[in-house]
């Protein structure tokens, strides 16, 4: 998400389906690069608890 300034609600709600979607199917998603804003809101709603998130792609990467 490196470059990203904001996320609406329907971003969130994107996240949220695509990681229900991953799950259902045995996957998981993970977010990489998180800007502090995005990072922020996540908490704020409870996201973080759903979405992993690492500092770069690699670790993201290495954590599967």
């Amino acid at each position: 998400l490196k470059g990203v300034e904001f996320m609406s609600s329907a971003g969130l709600r994107v996240a949220i389906k695509a990681s229900q979607a991953a799950e259902k199917n045995g996957g998981s998603v993970k977010l990489a690069s998180v800007p502090e804003e995005i990072t922020s809101v996540m908490y704020t709603v409870g996201l973080n608890q759903k979405l992993e998130s690492f500092a770069s792609v690699e670790e993201a990467i290495a954590s599967f």
